[in-house]
């Protein structure tokens, strides 16, 4: 093959090759006048041929390509790809060397603990292939550690739920300075600390000397409990009638009470 041009109604000076191809011209062979060096040079015949100016042919009479197509270097690629002279008098060239195809095939899922393998496929993958991963739910916490068997991973925001945890070690015992799990000591004492409190109208004191009866909504478990009473009257208060669930203050005075009365019942749980 080689480089035939024409003119299209044109005369066309190639400046670099020192040459005018006046109109009308059809065929003039430049590969055979010229080396694929000088005809890469030519700037301004790749200008003249791929603005259409001048048409190109591989063979005389040829098909005419397109201009678009046309490189400065064409006659050099067509050297390497055809060689020059018989097959075993040159060297190897671009149209001598054969191979298997390129076959493309989708990528492998990645899975966890998957081992490296070298892979016995004969095909590859494109370059913006993707690797399907795998993703499932994450696993409560647990109360032991695992390894865990799971062919899936979980995302970079997932979340553990906690769960009921039945052993107390996994946090220390809060301290005084510290935040923590509560002992189960320090429950026992809590429990016991239980407190009732109100106030009673003056209104609701009767009789001589006054008193008035203090009903709880839940009852103590026992009488262990201990009651403080004060008012806006001057009075000697005290208790009685104390049963789990309820008590009698006496005002210890016949006078009518003016303002309320305010009581304070606290469970003392074992009476020394």
């Amino acid at each position: 093959m080689g480089l035939f041009v024409s003119t299209t109604g044109t005369s066309v000076s190639i400046p670099e090759l020192g040459i005018e191809i006046v109109t009308p011209t059809t065929d003039r062979d430049l590969g055979g006048q010229f080396s694929s060096d000088d005809i890469e040079q030519a700037t301004t015949l790749t200008t003249n041929i791929r603005n259409g100016t001048l048409v190109w042919r591989k063979v005389a009479a040829g098909a005419i390509q397109p201009a678009t197509d046309y490189e400065a270097n064409f006659l050099e690629i067509e050297e390497e790809n055809i060689g020059v002279g018989l097959q075993a008098d040159r060297t190897v060239t671009f149209k001598d060397l054969t191979g298997t195809a390129v076959t493309y095939a989708t990528p492998v899922a990645l899975t966890p603990d998957s081992g490296n393998v070298q892979g016995v496929a004969a095909s590859v993958s494109r370059s913006d292939h993707k690797h399907d991963v795998a993703t499932s739910t994450p696993s409560s916490i647990g109360t032991a550690n695992a390894e865990g068997s799971g062919s899936s991973f979980v995302r970079n925001d997932h979340v553990h739920d906690h769960g009921a945890q039945s052993t107390g070690t996994h946090h220390a015992v809060a301290t005084s300075g510290l935040n923590g799990f509560m002992s189960s000591t320090d429950k026992i004492k809590l429990d016991a600390l239980i407190t009732k409190s109100g106030r009673v109208a003056a209104g609701t004191f009767t009789g001589s000397p006054k008193k008035a009866t203090v009903t709880f909504t839940t009852a103590f478990s026992s009488t262990n409990y201990s009651v403080n009473v004060s008012g806006s009257d001057g009075r000697t208060w005290t208790i009685e009638s104390k049963v789990a669930g309820s008590f009698v203050i006496n005002a210890n005075a016949n006078q009518a009470l003016t303002g309320e009365v305010f009581w304070q019942a606290q469970f003392d749980g074992e009476v020394g």
